[in-house]
């Protein structure tokens, strides 16, 4: 997985691709933490380039969610990656986590 990050003011945003799962989640999960250290207020996760997701890569995103409400900032998951479509498995799962 890659990750660009991007910070503006309290704004910061995540650009991710390629596959995010077990090898790759604890990435994602110090990419977040290190936005969250540096007090910001609105965090997006763009995921127009991810291909795929694994179980630990959703656990990842939620526990991106849960750090949004304790720490009291914004999060928002966006891209083309997790768009709904009829047979789109990610997003189903995203949308039965209560996060699409």
């Amino acid at each position: 997985m890659e990750i660009t990050s991007k910070i503006d003011g309290d704004l910061s945003v995540l650009q991710l691709g390629g596959r995010i799962d077990a090898t790759s989640s604890a990435s994602l999960d110090h990419a977040v933490n290190a936005a969250i250290g540096g007090g910001i207020r609105h965090l997006v996760l763009d995921m127009s380039q991810v291909g795929y997701v694994s179980s630990a890569g959703l656990r990842s995103i939620l526990l991106a969610a849960k750090n949004a409400k304790v720490h009291a900032f914004h999060m928002y998951v966006v891209g083309e990656g997790i768009a709904k479509r009829k047979d789109d498995f990610v997003a189903d799962v995203m949308a039965q986590a209560g996060n699409a």
